[in-house]
C-alpha cells in the first residue's frame, strides 16, 4: 500500500485548522502547585462571600469553641480504675 499525497486534503486540513483559535484551548499551562494555589484562592473567595470576616482589623481567622466531649460510659472495672485515675490526675 502506497501513501499519496493530496494536496487537497492537506489544503482542507489546513482551513479547518484555521477556524480554531487560541480562545478554543483548554491547556492553561499552569504547575501542579499553581493549579492548587488557584484553586485554595477560588475556594477562600467563595468562603468569604458566604461568612465574610466581621472587620479588616479583626483577624482573618475565627475562633471556635470545642464542644464539651460526651461523658464516657464506664463498662467494667478496669474502666472504673482508668477514668477514675485520670479524674484523680484531672486530665
Amino acid at each position: 500500500m502506497t501513501i499519496e499525497f493530496r494536496p487537497w486534503l492537506a489544503a482542507a486540513c489546513l482551513l479547518a485548522a484555521g477556524s480554531v483559535s487560541a480562545a478554543d484551548c483548554t491547556y492553561d499551562g499552569l504547575t501542579p502547585e499553581a493549579r492548587r494555589q488557584r484553586a485554595m484562592h477560588e475556594a477562600s473567595v467563595r468562603a468569604e462571600l458566604i461568612a465574610p470576616a466581621q472587620s479588616l482589623a479583626s483577624p482573618r481567622r475565627r475562633a471556635v469553641t470545642p464542644r464539651p466531649a460526651p461523658p464516657i460510659v464506664r463498662q467494667n472495672v478496669i474502666d472504673d480504675e482508668i477514668f477514675g485515675a485520670l479524674e484523680k490526675a484531672n486530665v
